[in-house]
């Protein structure tokens, strides 16, 4: 199936029963396993780097240069997507370099600046046949406790507004999850994320999907959203391979290094998959 963009990815999932994995990735090895996984299950995935130190390693060209030669031998749709860009030219460059899709992470401003530099980068997205998700409320670091998080929260009220002034394709909301490691088990405020899908007319994703307790999983993927983010749990397994391929000899092959990482990733993979997969 071509490479393509995010809506097609959240088509396919509402046609086949799943909300989709925007699976956050550092190498080829991850790469690899985000799209063979996708494919062993059935389902279309987005492939994601985050905007800082991962975008620098992998480079722009190489990310999609990888993404696009192994969507083009998967029967399911796969997108590259640009993980929390919060710059509009660093936005623009990877919609040139052939991502096609971009998440615009302008939450950090005031409401009405976050809707006038979303709808900037939607516009010059959409002339390329590339799709924008956008966030509204900001997810934090689980670090920083459930106090902080909860703070930040998506006013449900504000959603419509939102979607309807930016033109985004989708909106990331924060409703308790957070990114990275958290610093307790995450509470996931469902009243809230039940009031937004309920008034939202574009597809909803939660970022932070990473030791979120499995029965939660299931339950946003039932009550509708359309994707949910997992980075961390991703990264933990293949630096946990990596430990345990080494710790033993004085060398190792790097094959087998990678070999093993990209193993362990596809484990994590097929059991995130499973979960977001509603109907099957």
């Amino acid at each position: 199936m071509p490479y393509t963009n995010l809506n097609e990815v959240l088509r396919h999932g509402k046609e086949h029963g799943y909300a989709a994995g925007a699976f956050n990735v550092v190498n080829m090895e991850m790469i690899q396993a985000v799209i063979d996984c996708a494919e062993k299950n059935g389902v279309g995935a987005v492939v994601q780097i985050y905007w800082e130190n991962d975008l620098d390693h992998l480079t722009k060209h190489y990310a999609v240069a990888m993404t696009k030669a192994g969507a083009e031998n998967a029967s399911v749709p796969i997108a590259l997507q640009l993980d929390h860009g919060c710059e509009t030219e660093l936005l623009k460059g990877c919609i040139d370099a052939g991502f096609s899709s971009v998440m615009a992470d302008f939450s950090a401003h005031p409401y009405e600046k976050n809707i006038e530099l979303t709808r900037e980068i939607v516009e010059y997205a959409h002339a390329k046949g590339a799709t924008v998700e956008a966030e509204l409320g900001q997810i934090v670091l689980g670090t920083e406790g459930k106090d902080e998080i909860s703070s930040h929260m998506t006013d449900p009220a504000m959603v419509s507004d939102f979607l309807e002034k930016t033109g985004v394709d989708a909106l990331a909301v924060a409703i308790g999850t957070a990114h990275g490691v958290y610093s307790e088990t995450p509470v996931i405020d469902f009243e809230r994320l039940e009031k937004i899908l309920s008034l939202a007319s574009k597809p909803i994703v939660v970022h932070g999907g990473s030791k979120v307790p499995d029965e939660d999983v299931k339950r946003m993927a039932r009550l509708g959203i359309s994707k949910l983010n997992i980075g961390f749990d991703l990264m933990n397994a293949f630096q946990q391979s990596i430990k345990e391929t080494t710790k033993t000899k004085d060398f190792v092959a790097p094959v087998e290094i990678f070999s093993a990482g990209k193993e362990a990733v596809a484990k994590v993979l097929d059991h995130k998959i499973s979960l977001l997969s509603w109907q099957r």
